[in-house]
């Protein structure tokens, strides 16, 4: 899809929120979640990898800061050679990001 469209397509790390500290970080199980369900952010690269190698894509490699869509918070963007688009992973739990978060004061 971001190959030959610019479409920027965003994957969430399974993001608990509510209850717990004023940032609304939960302790595990609070909510129904547990760490045994979460899918981490080098996994989903990992297989979105997987998945293009097999149908000739290539690798995906870091975006510049210039092909992140504006306002992408705190996804870290990826993009396969010449795409149009690019692939954003927001890594709530493998790689917290709360020090740059903008939505807890």
């Amino acid at each position: 899809m971001t190959i030959d469209r610019p479409v920027h397509v965003r994957f969430i790390e399974y993001m608990p929120v509510g209850g717990g500290d004023d940032c609304g970080r939960p302790a595990e199980g609070a909510g129904g979640w547990s760490r045994a369900e979460h899918v981490p952010s080098h996994e989903i690269l990992a297989r979105l990898g997987a998945h293009a190698a097999a149908a000739g894509l290539g690798p995906l490699t870091p975006a510049a800061a210039n092909q992140a869509p504006a306002g992408s918070g705190p996804a870290k963007y990826y993009r396969f050679r010449d795409a149009q688009g690019t692939i954003g992973v927001v890594s709530a739990l493998s790689q917290p990001f709360c020090d740059e978060c903008n939505r807890c004061v």
